[in-house]
């Protein structure tokens, strides 16, 4: 229907254009296309959906809200031309919907619908006829954007085109030769048709389709890559004429190594990578092994094209060899000589070599002379071999190009075809499913790791549907992240390392469910290789869920939990505090060295964290990671840092392990260029480990209620009284004798150690309930670890100094028996001989409404209880420095006095030291300061009289040329004075007497 009633108006304007235009001078001239006459036509409509009926399954919900997304993504227009393209964007805009309200109580008569129009005319009837006409809101314009655009960079560009308008409104978008990607951006209220016409093809899709093309080279650059390869068959073709093979030469070198901002290229790289790329082509199309003479020939090309030596097989015998010389060579080299050579043989041979070289080298300069039999021999092979290639001239020369722009990307800017390149794009897709989430939850998409065997220039992109997805990569070496901008990673330059890099795609589902969908990894560049994935991205994910409650301490630890692993783990680690504004620390400390460290607000995510087992003399210091039936007959090696129960249970599960866990294993312990893994890492590695997990509470940032205060003190009890070793109201019983020393010491190792007795005991402080108080201050760690290898991890309660401090008063009781019994009496007698009760005080109503009113606001500090009992204060007089008793002080005397006169005189002269060598220090900068100002100034004179030197050598040899002409002109003008002069008096009568005169003389 848009199509005929533009072809309608098109016919229309197009009678009335002279008469319009001629009659009066528009402002403006609207001018109407038809669709017909383009031959590439693509359009795009979309539609919103109005009152879109409610979904009570969440996941038919999520699935529409998804497609409603996939919708609404951009559109991209690819134009790729030897000419320029002219392209009409026409942009329609449905900025407003008009509707009859129906009343529902007036839409039935007599149980009969009425129609609308009926409804219409008794609304109207019922109005006023004084009644002003509805005023209608003026509707949101929708608008168009165009603008060019790169998935390899961040730069939003200048926007070519912009249209806003809430009806119809077109452009004509004019774009040079080349190849051009335009991003459409369009908005509008309900809904927007966007036509695109043009007689240069071009394609209007979405972005995978795009982006298939965008891999493609584009046509500048396969012109310029064959015509540069036609030029050097020109230059072979002309090898036989000395002066047309010099001009050949120069274009061939001019558009390998063109010139940029009048600076020529080091074609030292570019002419290698040429050479080599075409030596080798000629060495397939010959089999591999090429005769001598298209040897010679090649060599003598390239000698003088490039220093670099290119290797040729060369076929061993002759071509037509002598009957049985063929033979005699073949076994010279097939019996190599039994004993080593002497001196004199080396020697021999190196000069034989050497006269060798000179020969061939002769030779070749020989060859390379026009008009000569060897030139003329080696130009005849050398447009023979060059007949094998002309076929595939396209296709070496693309390969050529891409070399040389990978090995010196910096470079592409100096050829022709760089405007198109830079959007040039290579990809590789990995895809997946993520499971259902719950509401109010983080998860991840995926989890893996990649490497790259060179540096590459690469943008991962994700493709899942969730508005909150991003994606973090982590450096294993180095655990530093790389750097994204608004939760959107930039394109990067990712170095090859030892343990590749993590990619995570996380996300948070909000107030619904998120039901399980598709997810699409894409990794892009331009000119360098694709990363590779090792092993396999990871979707499903064993998660271990830690909760308990916040103790607070005077070292503002939160929690410290061991990490025991048979095998090199990969984990993730999602940390959550109750208190959204707290600041917390998470630290991954190793052997108490800090491996990690994180600073966070209200949670804290540690994206990747390999976990290193202890490695062993017998473990392999180099695993090859191709052979997966080989992994499987090394035997597992057994924990060393696990106690022995750990290890029991742990060892049980990690005895026989499937081909892709432990390939996954060794794909995340590093990897060398060469593709080997490396089974030690470093020097430390070859230590025991002991990783801890421990997150502190930063700047007090986590204050308590007293209500929760209360619930504090009774877990502190708690933990008190789990740390008794006997009952304090059962005395211990005495034993007959005492114990040894040799049994003392003895015990106090074993308590030092964590022995049997610590193994015993090893249970966390708080024992786990099935109720737990969300109302308290608590926290939560989650640790994600690949379902495959869940078995391989274990977390446990870092309790060392618990049970550290058990097992010593353990020592102490075996060592005195009853001493904790004697303990407790001798400080129930204590605070009973010097405790005082506290007056009883009718209490303020003032004060008390006050305590009330801030019962509940959190503190760092807890509240302070009324007790009724409380100690007599200690007389600290007689401890205090320089009090001998009965209120006298100890006198300094003379000696002592001299001394500290001494130490400050001392102290002062340093001072007075440190001081004058800041002045000086100043002074002498000042100088400088002052020398540099000079010497500016010097300069700048110099840099005049230099100016000056110039201005005169271009000032006198015009002056001495004006001179010589103004002498030139005055001369002419003299000349011509001299003959007006001689006319004026030829002209002028002689008088009569004169005449007389003469006639007299005669």
């Amino acid at each position: 229907m848009a199509e005929s009633v533009s072809e309608n108006m098109a016919e229309s304007v197009s009678e009335n254009m002279a008469e319009s235009v001629s009659e009066n001078m528009a402002e403006k001239l609207y001018l109407f296309h038809k669709p017909s006459t383009y031959k590439c036509k693509q359009k795009v409509t979309d539609l919103k959906a109005q009152g879109t009926p409610q979904v009570k399954d969440k996941k038919a919900a999520h699935a529409a809200s998804h497609a409603t997304s996939e919708s609404k993504s951009p559109m991209f227009l690819f134009v790729d031309s030897r000419e320029s393209a002219e392209i009409v964007v026409s942009f329609h805009s449905l900025s407003r919907w008009f509707e009859i309200p129906i009343n529902p109580t007036e839409g039935t008569k007599g149980g009969k619908p009425t129609s609308h129009a009926t409804s219409l005319e008794a609304s109207q009837s019922q109005a006023p006829l004084s009644s002003p006409p509805q005023e209608y809101p003026a509707p949101p314009p929708g608008v168009l954007t165009v603008e060019p655009y790169s998935w390899n960079s961040t730069v939003f560009n200048k926007p070519l085109l912009t249209l806003k308008t809430t009806g119809v409104k077109g452009a004509l978008l004019c774009l040079p030769e080349g190849r051009h990607v335009l991003k459409f951006t369009m908005e509008a209220p309900l809904g927007f048709h966007v036509d695109c016409l043009s007689n240069t093809p071009f394609t209007f899709a979405d972005e995978d389709t795009v982006m298939s093309l965008v891999e493609k080279e584009s046509f500048r650059f396969i012109d310029y890559a064959t015509r540069t390869m036609k030029a050097f068959g020109d230059m072979i073709k002309a090898f036989n004429d000395d002066t047309s093979f010099e001009e050949r030469d120069h274009e061939f070198k001019q558009m390998l190594c063109p010139a940029f901002d009048g600076k020529p290229l080091d074609n030292r790289m570019p002419m290698e990578t040429f050479l080599h790329a075409v030596v080798t082509g000629i060495t397939a199309a010959h089999g591999n092994q090429v005769e001598y003479p298209v040897w010679f020939a090649w060599k003598t090309l390239t000698m003088g094209l490039s220093s670099t030596q290119f290797h040729m097989p060369v076929i061993a015998a002759p071509t037509n060899p002598r009957p049985g010389e063929a033979d005699k060579v073949i076994a010279s080299f097939d019996s190599p000589p039994e004993r080593e050579p002497s001196l004199e043989e080396l020697m021999s041979a190196v000069k034989i070599q050497a006269s060798w070289r000179g020969h061939v080298t002769r030779k070749m300069i020989k060859a390379r002379e026009p008009g000569s039999l060897l030139n003329e021999s080696a130009h005849t092979t050398l447009v023979n071999s060059w007949s094998l290639l002309e076929n595939s001239l396209e296709t070496v020369g693309l390969s050529i190009f891409k070399s040389i722009i990978q090995k010196e990307l910096d470079q592409l800017e100096r050829y022709p075809f760089s405007k198109e390149e830079w959007n040039f794009v290579s990809f590789a897709d990995h895809q997946g499913q993520y499971a259902d989430t719950p509401p109010q939850t983080w998860f991840m998409l995926f989890r893996g790791v990649f490497g790259c065997s060179e540096p590459t220039f690469m943008l991962p992109k994700v493709y899942s549907g969730l508005p909150t997805c991003f994606v973090r990569v982590i450096d294993n070496d180095t655990y530093q992240e790389v750097p994204r901008i608004f939760h959107k990673i930039t394109p990067h330059y990712y170095l090859p390392n030892r343990n590749g890099y993590t990619i995570i795609a996380e996300s948070k589902s909000m107030l619904e469910l998120v039901a399980g969908s598709k997810w699409r990894l894409r990794f892009l560049t331009s000119f360098s290789v694709l990363p590779t994935i090792r092993g396999e991205l990871c979707a499903t994910f064993h998660v271990r869920e830690i909760k308990d409650y916040y103790i607070p301490n005077r070292d503002d630890v939160v929690m410290r939990y061991k990490v025991h692993i048979t095998e090199d783990h990969l984990s993730t680690i999602h940390f959550v505090a109750s208190k959204s504004d707290v600041c917390i620390q998470l630290s991954i400390l190793d052997n108490e060295r800090e491996m990690l460290e994180l600073e966070g607000i209200g949670q804290i995510i540690v994206p990747a964290f390999v976990f290193r087992r202890d490695r062993t003399l017998s473990d392999p210091i180099v695993v090859e990671t191709a052979q997966p039936e080989e992994r499987k007959k090394q035997p597992s090696p057994k924990p060393t840092s696990t106690p022995a129960a750990d290890a029991k249970k742990l060892g049980d599960s990690s005895k026989t392990k499937p081909a892709e866990k432990r390939a996954r294993r060794l794909s995340t312990s590093g990897a060398d260029k060469d593709g080997k893994h490396d089974g030690r890492q470093s020097n430390d590695d070859d230590e025991a480990h002991k990783f801890v997990i421990q997150v502190k509470v930063l700047r007090k940032s986590w204050p308590l209620t007293p209500v929760q205060w209360s619930f504090v003190e009774a877990q502190r009890e708690k933990e008190r009284s789990e740390m008794r070793v006997t009952e304090p109201d059962v005395p211990a019983k005495p034993t007959a004798g005492a114990p040894s020393k040799d049994k003392i010491s003895a015990v106090k190792m074993l308590g030092k150690k964590g022995g049997k007795g610590a193994a015993k005991d090893n249970k966390p402080s708080r024992p786990a309930s099935n109720h737990f108080e969300s109302s308290q201050a608590h926290w939560v760690m989650r640790f994600y670890s690949d379902d495959s290898t869940k078995d391989e991890v274990d977390l446990k309660k870092d309790m060392d100094r618990i049970e550290e401090i058990k097992a010593t008063k353990r020592a102490w009781e075996d060592a005195e028996p009853g001493r904790a019994a004697r303990a407790a009496e001798s400080r129930k007698k204590y605070i009973k001989d010097h405790s005082v009760r506290a007056e009883d005080e009718t209490g303020d109503e003032s004060a008390a409404s006050d305590t009330e009113g801030r019962f509940d606001d959190p503190s760092n500090d807890p509240p302070v209880q009324k007790q009724k009992e409380f100690l007599q204060p200690i007389d600290t007089t007689p401890f205090r420095k320089n009090y001998i008793g009965n209120g006298q002080h100890l006198h300094l005397d003379e000696e002592v006095k001299k001394q500290l006169e001494e130490r400050r005189v001392l102290e002062f002269n340093r001072y007075r030291e440190w001081r004058e060598q800041i002045l000086k220090d100043r002074e002498e900068d000042k100088k400088k300061r002052y020398q540099e100002k000079m010497k500016q100034v010097e300069t700048c004179l110099h840099l005049q009289e230099r100016l000056d030197a110039a201005r005169t050598a271009i000032i006198e040899p015009r002056e001495v040329i004006r001179q010589r002409i103004l002498e030139a002109e005055k001369k002419r003008q003299e000349e011509l004075a001299a003959l007006e002069a001689a006319k004026e008096k030829e002209k002028t009568p002689k008088s009569p007497k004169g005449k007389k005169a003469a006639a007299k003389r005669k």
